[in-house]
């Protein structure tokens, strides 16, 4: 019942409860006070004036002086506190008065546009703090909003073109009213091809939105045995050569982790010369891995973890990437706080450092 009453009518209400209570105890002081006092002052009169004979009367007089006394004191009182009872709630609506402006302009903030903040007033109060507050988060939802929402046109994008890819092989095959067994194979085999790329694209969709829930355990770097997986047979194809340096303990969730130096070795491998290198270097709470690929230019090093960003489109779709690659290394290292750093020159190669400890 209280939290369903306005911020103006708690506000006031407590105020009239304070006024009261002062009020009673003040009036209940002086009362006291007044009356001892007074009946001291009697008696004192009494005896030295000797007018026993007319105390009685006196006795009267006083008992109604004191309760006119009393009631005029209790009357004030009332009306010191119905006075107290309207000032606060005049006062507490133009207390509140920014706070209503406040909610009134953010009321009308557009969905659909929050770039543009709300009004800071220029008193150095409190409501200018949560109006500034309040203009960080409409940034940061500006911001997350408008990355899902280029997200979401770049994954339909990219599941646009092999899906019409399909469907115009499908219609010329329609169009052919005798298609040949050659025929068929050929579209078997793109089709197939450019499933295993969507497939490919929403398991790392899909990897996007993944959370750390599990349990973390400790293991060794060399216990992800990545080296044993399908990058073994790139590898070899590219005659690439591998060193690894040292090991290093890390805690986390080792499938998510396992999967973020897949991604990055992948990389590494994907985008390097024939006979080319790559080090792991494993040391000082941090994992370096470097190789002497085609490298990055500096205009793309900041754009690299963006969902679905490729530095060279072309090239990175021969190559098979989805663009996700890396911004589901950077997702997963910042769910477990390890921070990555990149630098790279072009045609010299890469150098990623995740550091364990931040």
């Amino acid at each position: 019942m209280w939290n369903k009453i306005s911020l103006r009518t708690r506000v006031t209400i407590m105020s009239a409860i304070m006024i009261s209570i002062v009020s009673t105890l003040l009036t209940s002081f002086i009362v006291i006070n007044a009356n001892i006092s007074f009946n001291e002052s009697f008696n004192q009169l009494l005896k030295d004036n000797q007018l026993t004979a007319q105390a009685n009367t006196l006795n009267q007089l006083y008992d109604m002086t004191i309760n006119r006394f009393i009631i005029q004191n209790i009357l004030f009182m009332l009306g010191i506190i119905l006075i107290g009872f309207i000032s606060a709630w005049f006062i507490t609506k133009k207390a509140l008065k920014p706070v209503h402006d406040l909610s009134a302009t953010i009321e009308k903030i557009d969905v659909n546009d929050l770039s543009n903040p709300i009004p800071i007033p220029k008193s150095n109060d409190e409501i200018s703090k949560l109006a500034t507050s309040f203009n960080h988060m409409l940034d940061k939802l500006n911001v997350s909003f408008e990355r899902q929402k280029r997200f979401v046109q770049s994954a339909a994008h990219e599941l646009k073109t092999p899906i019409a890819t399909i469907l115009t092989n499908i219609e010329v095959m329609e169009l052919d009213k005798k298609p040949r067994i050659e025929d068929y194979q050929e579209v078997i085999k793109v089709t197939k091809l450019y499933m295993e790329r969507m497939s490919e694209l929403v398991n790392d969709m899909l990897m996007m939105n993944i959370g750390t829930n599990e349990q973390y355990t400790k293991f060794m770097f060399s216990d992800l045995n990545i080296m044993d997986t399908d990058l073994k047979k790139e590898i070899l194809d590219k005659n690439i050569k591998v060193i690894i340096e040292g090991d290093i303990e890390i805690k986390g969730n080792k499938s998510l982790i396992k999967r973020a130096f897949f991604n990055i070795i992948h990389n590494a491998i994907r985008y390097n010369h024939e006979n080319g290198k790559i080090s792991i270097i494993c040391k000082n709470k941090k994992i370096i891995i470097k190789d002497t690929g085609i490298g990055i230019p500096n205009k793309d090093l900041d754009n690299i973890f963006e969902p679905f960003y490729c530095v060279d489109p072309s090239r990175s779709r021969n190559l098979g990437g989805s663009g996700l690659g890396l911004a589901i290394v950077k997702q997963i290292f910042d769910q477990h706080h390890f921070k990555i750093d990149v630098t790279s020159k072009k045609m010299e190669g890469t150098i990623f450092t995740i550091h364990l400890e931040t």
